[in-house]
């Protein structure tokens, strides 16, 4: 039922673009607005449509490393390799598969299941919460609500795994899957069952009946067990007003671009990561440093309360990374570009001291690389009236020669 343990081959890399897969990888640029804080990327995980799995999943890997953070010890550690045991018990549904573990002052192994490791993890946890109820994080009524789901999924798992129908993902699609089977007669390693399995991980689509919608239907159905249930209007503020992270500043860039790519035929974003956004302006790339969310300026891009705001912090954030250590221009026709690339946005905004200010730094810039001051000039100046941003006729022959030298 899972369809990522066979491919864990390793516990731990820096870079994880293998046929292998690590355990987790920890070559990833970090997430977080605390640059003393560090991305760890769990590659080992699956793909959860259940809420209460997602929730479980995120939660208590919060609540363990949060504990570690804070000097907790665990007191067994598995024997075998994290992989190997993985793939040990992704493969038994019975849950009746034992791992050897080992404490500090054994000689000899300890078996146990891994939801008997679960039950020692849960309870390591609640005594560790109980007397700081803070927490290492905050919150202690999340604390409390993910160590309420925890049990609750644990005892179903261990009373019945079909009790946790509805909260637990590998146990919903066999179940779902195996209804599947004997209604058409199927033997279980038949290609349709495992192309089935594949769809029940899909994401579902708005308004739209697919394999994945019916899934949950049916999970919501044969649900027993009282999981996590997500506040809708806390997910949809969490889509508008998500936290100053990476994430919500390529989000950003994307809602950004999807404006200036309706009004101005000559500037696209052509590729997008974690740390850079490289956008085409006509003929010539721009590529961009996207920074630290916060710090840089880019918190305020996130959370910019309108249109004009958003792309004044977006300009600025583009010459800093232009003209910065990050990645400084090595010659005029990147100058050019990105002063190209702030006058298609001056359309979008009309007068904006964001953009003004940029264009007079990139002039600056241009002076400093060889160009004339009269040439700059012309090259720079945006002369804003009315609604759009318009400059001056000399401005694309004097490109030409920039880009020419």
């Amino acid at each position: 039922m899972s369809q990522r343990a066979p491919y864990l081959g390793y516990e731990l890399h820096s870079n994880s673009h293998r046929d292998d897969v690590p355990f987790l990888d920890i070559g990833n640029p970090s997430n977080s607005p605390n640059p003393d804080e560090h991305r760890i990327h769990v590659t080992s995980g699956e793909v959860n449509l259940l809420p209460t799995a997602t929730f479980l999943k995120v939660g208590t890997t919060a609540l363990i490393v949060g504990m570690i953070d804070a000097g907790w010890t665990p007191p067994v550690r598995l024997e075998p390799s994290a992989p190997r045991a993985i793939r040990e018990v992704s493969a038994d549904c019975s849950l009746g598969c034992e791992l050897p573990f080992r404490t500090d002052d054994s000689a000899s192994a300890i078996h146990m299941r891994a939801i008997d490791h679960q039950w020692l993890l849960l309870d390591e946890a609640k005594r560790w919460y109980a007397s700081r109820p803070a927490g290492p994080f905050g919150d202690p009524r999340a604390v409390q609500q993910v160590l309420a789901v925890w049990g609750r999924v644990l005892g179903a798992l261990d009373r019945d795994p079909l009790d946790a129908i509805g909260v637990v993902d590998w146990v919903s699609r066999k179940a779902f899957l195996e209804r599947y089977q004997h209604r058409h007669g199927l033997d279980w390693c038949d290609p349709l069952i495992a192309s089935r399995a594949l769809r029940t991980q899909e994401v579902p689509l708005p308004n739209r009946k697919t394999w994945a919608s019916q899934f949950l239907e049916w999970c919501e159905g044969h649900r027993e067990v009282d999981g996590f249930v997500p506040d809708d209007d806390e997910v949809r503020r969490a889509i508008v007003e998500p936290p100053p992270t990476r994430a919500s500043v390529r989000g950003a860039t994307v809602r950004l671009m999807q404006k200036l790519e309706e009004r101005s035929r000559c500037v696209s974003l052509a590729t997008l990561t974690w740390t850079e956004a490289t956008f085409r302006v006509a003929k010539q790339a721009v590529q961009v440093s996207l920074g630290d969310p916060v710090g840089s300026g880019l918190d305020e891009w996130v959370r910019a309360d309108n249109e004009i705001e958003t792309l004044d912090v977006f300009a600025g954030q583009l010459v800093r990374s232009a003209l910065g250590e990050a990645s400084p221009p090595e010659n005029l026709s990147g100058i050019v570009a990105l002063g190209r690339l702030l006058l298609e946005m001056s359309k979008v905004t009309g007068p904006s001291d964001g953009i003004r200010d940029a264009l007079s730094a990139l002039r600056e810039q241009a002076i400093d690389l060889g160009l004339s001051p009269k040439a700059a000039g012309a090259l720079f100046e945006v002369h804003m009236g009315g609604r759009g941003g318009e400059h001056s006729p000399s401005l694309d022959v004097a490109a030409g020669d920039a880009i020419g030298r």
